[in-house]
């Protein structure tokens, strides 16, 4: 029961402190071992507990308080922003260059495919008793040609990605520019 105590106690201030102007809060509990907060001094009966001086915010610290979690807030967006367009900067080169070495790989299985059958030439008899090999040399191509395409699309995918989430900097970058432009708050 006394956590319940506790937490009725802490939002009870919690509210109290939401309209409270400058002064003294008193936590005091009375002979029947009631908590009470007020802005009074307890009774002679009572025991106080607690005494807290508060100074409400002004207008302007508010709006400064609120501006500053603002900056940071927008400060940690655009780190975030910058962190991921970086990762995705590095993931399409990373995945450009395995394309390239793909397209390196099917390009030469190509060659010996065709250097092989060039080798063979068009003599019927040795066609057939190479044919194994061959068909090998011509899956082996044809094998990497399909890696080299599906590094390609994956290249491309990751350089979109990438752009995206340049854009999406830039886009951050530009929306800060444009609020220091704009002409500050009137103040009240």
């Amino acid at each position: 029961m006394k956590p319940l105590n506790i937490f009725i106690f802490l939002l009870i201030l919690w509210f109290w402190c939401i309209n409270l102007s400058a002064g003294k809060i008193y936590t005091w509990t009375d002979e029947n071992g009631v908590i009470h907060i007020t802005e009074d001094p307890p009774p002679a009966s009572g025991r106080l507990e607690e005494v807290i001086d508060y100074t409400p915010k002004t207008e302007e610290e508010i709006r400064d308080i609120r501006q500053q979690q603002e900056s940071r807030r927008t400060q940690r967006v655009k780190e975030l922003a910058l962190q991921n367009a970086q990762k995705a900067r590095k993931i399409a080169d990373e995945t450009n260059i395995r394309a390239q070495e793909a397209a390196r790989k099917a390009d030469e299985a190509g060659k010996r495919a065709q250097e092989f059958k060039d080798k063979i030439g068009y003599d019927t008899d040795r066609i057939k008793r190479n044919r194994s090999k061959i068909r090998k040399l011509e899956l082996e191509a044809f094998t990497a040609l399909n890696l080299a395409r599906q590094a390609a699309e994956e290249a491309r995918n990751a350089e979109e990605q990438a752009k995206t989430a340049e854009q999406r900097v830039k886009e951050i970058i530009n929306r800060e520019k444009e609020s220091d432009l704009q002409p500050a708050e009137v103040k009240r």
